[in-house]
């Protein structure tokens, strides 16, 4: 069930385009990961769908802005105020009863491990603490929409993992959860489709396997003058195969191992100035490296 839908949304300052139109939609029992480079319009998307920011065409539909729960890049805390005193406070102004606004403060200061720092104003804690008490606030009225912008930054292993399992929580009891991330190998882990985002266009929707099934398997990765990558590249492109030059030499795209090492051992028969080779598997950095608007 989609529980909040933004439709052909975009956003434009003074004529330059930052979030070509856009539709995308926010299911309950489901997370997904957004992906792109900086200035690839992950914040502009977050704060549209959040209510935040007024779109140039489209429209935004389903749950309203209070209904969400929303954690910015930039931990939106206030310095003087201790860590419980922000979950309470955020939950007062949702509406949440005093009593209950202390026991779900109390529960998330022990979820996220910040119950021993919960008298400590905000300005003394660590970042790592910062940043889980800023995706506390996202969580303390019980949003059935959480929006998170980079909530793993500044966190280490243990307090990643746990992090990861509230939210697999929260989506198995129903919610909708939306993580902005740079790392692509945690989106294939935390979420069941991806939403990759370059120059503000959006390029793929969908499941790491489909995008993986739209791309070659294998790399072949060598290593050569720039010169010698320019010759091979230009004989690739006249054979239609996929190929870019890279800092160390040539990278050529294609299905299987066999048929890449045939292929190299083609390519470097005129070419001795090769000083290295390599056939690996395509990862999901390659396959976000591959797209193009």
């Amino acid at each position: 069930m989609s529980l909040l839908e933004l439709r052909d949304v975009s956003f434009a300052v003074g004529g330059q385009s930052i979030l070509a139109p856009t539709t995308v939609a926010f299911h309950a029992g489901r997370c997904a990961a957004l992906l792109g480079p900086n200035g690839s319009g992950k914040t502009t998307l977050f704060r549209i769908a959040a209510g935040l920011l007024q779109t140039t065409t489209g429209s935004r539909e389903g749950l309203p802005p209070r209904a969400l729960g929303y954690c910015p890049q930039a931990d939106p805390l206030w310095p003087d105020l201790t860590a419980r005193e922000h979950l309470e406070l955020v939950a007062g102004l949702h509406g949440v009863a005093v009593a209950e606004a202390r026991a779900r403060a109390t529960e998330l200061l022990t979820l996220l491990d910040l119950l021993p720092h919960a008298a400590k104003q905000a300005a003394t804690l660590s970042g790592g603490m910062r940043r889980r008490l800023a995706v506390a606030t996202a969580l303390v009225h019980r949003p059935q929409c959480l929006l998170l912008d980079e909530p793993f930054a500044g966190l280490d292993a243990p307090q990643t993992a746990r992090l990861e399992a509230l939210l697999a929580d929260l989506v198995k009891a129903g919610a909708s959860v939306v993580v902005a991330t740079h790392d692509l190998d945690q989106a294939a882990r935390i979420a069941d489709h991806l939403l990759l985002l370059r120059e503000g266009r959006l390029l793929h929707d969908g499941s790491v396997a489909s995008l993986r099934a739209k791309a070659p398997s294998h790399l072949l990765e060598l290593a050569l003058p720039t010169e010698a990558a320019d010759r091979l590249l230009a004989r690739l492109a006249a054979r239609g195969i996929a190929a870019r030059t890279t800092l160390e030499g040539l990278s050529v795209a294609g299905d299987g191992v066999a048929a890449l090492q045939a292929l190299a051992t083609e390519l470097l028969a005129d070419e001795p100035g090769c000083t290295g080779l390599e056939i690996r598997p395509v990862g999901l950095d390659d396959l976000l490296d591959g797209l193009r608007p």
